[in-house]
């Protein structure tokens, strides 16, 4: 038997309409932050199995299903640790001319050090107009306090100690579009579109040139057959500008092409031959806090062997 949820209701009209409200708060554009109090303001109001609650979403319009919206605001802390507090560390090592040996700079942790906050706008909303094709559409709103940065201890000398702080604000914003496409039965199309700005902040740990203001990809997957697919990834990322705060050389863009071949020949038993990196010999695509020299990622391909146990 199916358990009742909340309080008992002797009115048949007043279970039928909480059963409406519930069917057009989840379907018809009611915001998602509103919805767990609105479900449990539903489900306390009328006496709602969960039997009951699966034939009212199966009574949906399509239409209801095909399209939803969704908007959230949410808050996140980031407390500092033992080594923002109270640590010793060497920052930095700056070769000096002979005689005088390196000099090393030192980062202090600082008592009043305080959390970093954010706080996130989300809005997003998702169509598909046909079975085989759907859109999603993501925008979003980013506020930030506090960020952590480090301060000079004397600020004319330059090989003075650094000391942990955070008095920096900054946000960002941008959107992402998703389209999923399944061209025929065998194909399947992904694509993918984002975009971010950071305002224009120096002397934090990520800085505004930190991040590629736009990326596209596009993922081709195909069953050639049965037992053997084919999938292809391309993606766009654009150049970072400043990596980190410490590193003055900026990453190009870059554009990539992965391919991965598979064969089946039973179920538990997969073969795949994969391709990265195929379009150039090798490229950078980031630079570390500390690291001076860049890496870069080199073309590869190599077979791998899996068993569904």
């Amino acid at each position: 038997m199916p358990r009742a949820i909340g309080y008992a209701c002797s009115d048949p009209l007043e279970k039928n309409s909480a059963m409406s409200v519930l069917k057009m708060s989840m379907f018809r554009g009611e915001r998602q932050l509103l919805l767990s109090s609105l479900l449990s303001s539903v489900l306390l109001s009328a006496q709602i199995s969960a039997e009951e609650l699966l034939e009212s979403y199966l009574e949906l319009d399509l239409e209801d299903l095909l399209s939803m919206e969704v908007t959230s605001v949410s808050r996140a802390v980031r407390t500092p640790s033992s080594v923002e507090y109270g640590s010793l560390n060497i920052a930095f090592i700056v070769p000096l001319p002979p005689p005088f040996p390196p000099a090393e700079i030192h980062a202090i942790g600082n008592q009043a050090f305080e959390s970093e906050v954010l706080l996130a706008y989300e809005t997003g909303y998702r169509i598909q107009p046909r079975e085989n094709l759907s859109f999603d559409l993501a925008l979003f709103y980013n506020d930030y306090d506090n960020i952590q940065n480090f301060q000079s201890l004397d600020p004319l000398n330059p090989l003075a100690d650094l000391q942990y702080d955070n008095n920096i604000s900054a946000h960002s914003y941008g959107m992402e579009l998703v389209v999923d496409w399944r061209a025929l039965e065998w194909w399947r199309l992904q694509s993918n579109y984002s975009f971010i700005e950071v305002s224009d902040f120096a002397g934090g740990i990520l800085g505004s040139g930190g991040s590629p203001k736009h990326q596209f990809s596009l993922r081709s997957m195909m069953d050639l057959s049965n037992n053997v697919s084919l999938d292809l990834w391309a993606y766009y990322v654009d150049e970072l500008k400043r990596p980190a705060s410490t590193v003055d050389i900026p990453v190009g863009e870059y554009t990539s092409l992965n391919a991965r071949l598979a064969w089946r020949p039973q179920k538990n038993l997969e073969l795949s031959l994969v391709g990265q990196n195929l379009l150039d010999n090798h490229h950078p695509e980031f630079t570390g806090e500390y690291l001076l020299i860049q890496t870069e990622v080199e073309r590869s391909a190599y077979g791998l062997v899996r068993v569904n146990f």
